[in-house]
Order: structure tokens, then sequence, then C-alpha cells
């Protein structure tokens, strides 16, 4: 391959590479390891295009196992799974902002599928919130204005299914609590994913849902209600009101870095509460599970699941019959 063609390949890496981790960074405060992640991805791709990755003889994990074996220094399972898991985010990064014709190739299966599973002594043991977590991050009592936006992200998150950057970008005015109703709608400023949209439905836990209430109203006391539910916060703590537009075709890239933007904070936050609510760990998909194994203790018949995905916004049932297996052991 002429060189001029080899340095080009690389430049187009360095670029989506870093245009994704000055995102991330900006998210997840300068933590050195994406860095480190980033050389890794860089390395493992060579002078070969990021974007054909799944036609790579060694899969990213197989190159890191191999990189660590010629280096003398065992990596970690956990730094492997991180590194995947970034990598992981980065390739979805790619399919949200290019256009379909670039990313054809990266397909969702592969995309998931980068990350290995770990072994059965590692595995996470906790994987959804108990009525007791649940009561416990109600009850937790603070007065950081972060922790309380993150206890009601969490909360809300657990009675709707909504996915992390829905979460972060639907506008107070989009939860009618009264009527048990989420609309999720780009054209009404919920970023979602593949553009999906619906009037989606909230779980009835009313303990919950007061919770909400009350924090929803001490809310509206200084933001608009076309405000983000997860409101952007002053260096001193002071809610800012923030909203969206319609989210198009056009404007989609943006959208989606200004809606993930605060989501290292969100992370941040949930390792707290986990911490001082006494609980294994919080993720945004173990408060999504959350959602789906409650809902599949009230009913568990093929249109219960069909309902559930609806309320996913997802085109297949698949997440949902997962979880009705693991519950049935």
């Amino acid at each position: 391959m002429p060189s001029n063609r080899i340095k080009a390949i690389k430049n187009h890496n360095i670029d989506l590479l870093m245009t994704y981790l000055e995102n991330y960074n900006e998210i997840n405060q300068m933590h050195g390891a994406y860095k480190n992640y980033t050389s890794m991805i860089l390395g493992w791709a060579g002078d070969r295009d990021i974007l054909k990755a799944p036609e790579f003889r060694l899969t990213f994990a197989e190159y890191l196992k191999e990189k660590s074996s010629q280096s003398g220094k065992q990596y970690a399972e956990n730094y492997v799974y991180s590194a995947c898991l970034f990598a992981r985010d980065f390739f979805r990064y790619c399919k949200s902002v290019l256009p379909e014709e670039d990313t054809e190739i990266l397909s969702d299966f592969w995309v998931k599928n980068i990350v290995p599973g770990r072994s059965s002594a590692k595995r996470l043991s906790f994987n959804w919130l108990t009525e007791e977590n649940l009561v416990s991050i109600m009850e937790l009592k603070t007065d950081q204005e972060r922790l309380r936006r993150a206890q009601a992200a969490i909360l809300l998150a657990s009675i709707t299914g909504m996915t992390r950057v829905s979460l972060l970008s639907i506008p107070i005015k989009e939860i009618d609590f009264s009527n048990l109703l989420v609309y999720q709608y780009p054209e009404r400023g919920v970023y979602t994913e593949k553009f999906a949209s619906g009037t989606t439905h909230i779980f009835p836990d009313y303990r919950i849902i007061d919770f909400l209430n009350d924090y929803r109203n001490k809310l509206l006391n200084v933001v608009p209600d076309e405000s983000t539910w997860y409101v952007r916060l002053s260096r001193h703590g002071i809610p800012q009101p923030v909203k969206f537009g319609p989210i198009t075709p056009e404007n989609q890239k943006d959208a989606y870095l200004f809606a993930i933007a605060p989501y290292g904070k969100l992370k941040e936050d949930l390792s707290t509460i986990s911490r001082l609510c006494k609980i294994p760990q919080i993720t945004m998909t173990i408060v999504q599970n959350t959602f789906i194994f409650r809902r599949l203790k009230c009913g568990a018949s093929q249109n219960d699941i069909c309902c559930i995905t609806q309320d996913l916004l997802l085109r297949s049932d698949r997440a949902v019959k997962q979880c009705l297996k693991y519950l049935q052991g």
C-alpha cells in the first residue's frame, strides 16, 4: 500500500479517536486510562481503517492479550474489560454520528461482543436493584445538589427504563406522572437510540413517583419545564435552565455530544450513592434492568413482553426475553 495512503488511514483513525476522546475526556475529567485505551486501539488498527475492525484477524481483547504476552506484563482482567468497554463505546459513537455507509460493517452484534465475558469468579453478581435498594436510595439524605440529581435520575430510570442518553436529554415537561406516561420524541427534544419514538409507560411505584414529584416541584422553582430533567448545574451547584430543540438527522451528532456530556459526572455520582447506600454496584444498565425485572414480575406473557419492549423503544424483544430467562433460572 502506498505510504501516503497508509498515512491518510492512520490520520483518519487518529481524527476519529481524538474527536471521541475529546468528548470522553470532557465527560470523565481527563482520566489517564482513557488515553491509554486510545493508544491501544490505534496500535490494534495499525495501518488499517479502524472502521473495518470486524475484518481484523485479532479481536481487540485478543490483541491486548498478545501484546501483554510480548511485553511480559500481564494486563489485569479488569483492565482488559474496561479497555474493551471504552472501545465498544467508541464504535457506538461512530455508528451514531457517521454516515451509515461508513459503518455498515460495524453490526450491533459485533460492537456489543467486542467486550469479552468475565470469569465466573469476577462476573457481576448484582444486576438489578431490589425493593430495599430503591428504598435506601430514596431515603438517602444529602445536601449536595449533584447527589439529589443522581437520586432522581436512578429512580426515574427505574420506573421508566429510559436509556442514559434519553434520561440526560428529556425535558421536565415530557414526563407526565399524573397519567404515568413519558413522551419520548426526538422532535420534542428527547435523544433516543436510532430515532425511535413513542409514548411510554411509567411503572406505578407511587412511593418513587411521590419522591420524584417532590423533586420536580422543587426543580421548577428555579428552572422552566422546558429544561432537562437531568438538570445542568453551575460550578456552585445551582440548577441552570438548559433545553434541547427538535433533534433531526442533521443535528443528531451535536445533539448526542451535548446530551451525553454530563454522563461522566452521573457515573461518579452513581458510584457515590452505591457506596453510601451499601449497594454492590449501580450502573444505568442495572437500573434499566430493574425496570424490566419489576415489569416481568407483574406479568410475563408474550403480550407483557411486547409491551415492555415497546416501552423500552426497542425493535426486538431479545433483551426482555433474556431477563425473563434469567428470572426463571
